[in-house]
């Protein structure tokens, strides 16, 4: 038997049994975190690098509406998504509620008949969190 593979998909015991295996798992955990992280990075990229104004209106009254005036609001300064906020080196406290915006997100799909990369943005709906709702990592 062929030891299994963690990042692949196993039944039953198989799965249970390649994680338990003595180091099975430090690729696997070492993978994770450094996806986790580029994931993070690419928010914060994707967040501070957008030019649209089409989600200020929805990002304004949501936090007007949770009790935080105006002033305070900056999107793309004091207002991110989740994975950007880990990015600067906050967490979202725990039961915070953000606000839903529309967003678009860089793509590409090759396409199998001609090998042509098409780059495109397709939208996504993401929740965006304030400043006010996030704490920093070390604390």
């Amino acid at each position: 038997m062929t030891p299994a593979n963690p990042t692949t998909s196993t039944t039953g015991s198989e799965s249970c049994n390649a994680m338990t295996r003595v180091g099975a798992g430090d690729n696997f955990n070492e993978d994770l975190h450094e996806r986790q992280a580029m994931k993070a990075e690419q928010a914060l990229r994707n967040a501070t690098s957008g030019q649209s104004f089409m989600n200020y209106e929805g990002i304004f009254s949501g936090f007007q509406a949770m009790g935080i005036p105006a002033d305070d609001i900056k999107p793309r300064v004091n207002v991110f998504t989740f994975n950007a906020w880990k990015a600067l080196g906050r967490y979202v406290r725990e039961g915070q509620q953000g606000v839903k915006v529309c967003t678009f997100v860089p793509t590409e799909r090759t396409e199998k008949e001609t090998g042509v990369v098409r780059r495109f943005r397709m939208p996504r709906q993401t929740t965006v969190f304030h400043l006010s709702q996030t704490n920093d990592i070390n604390q």
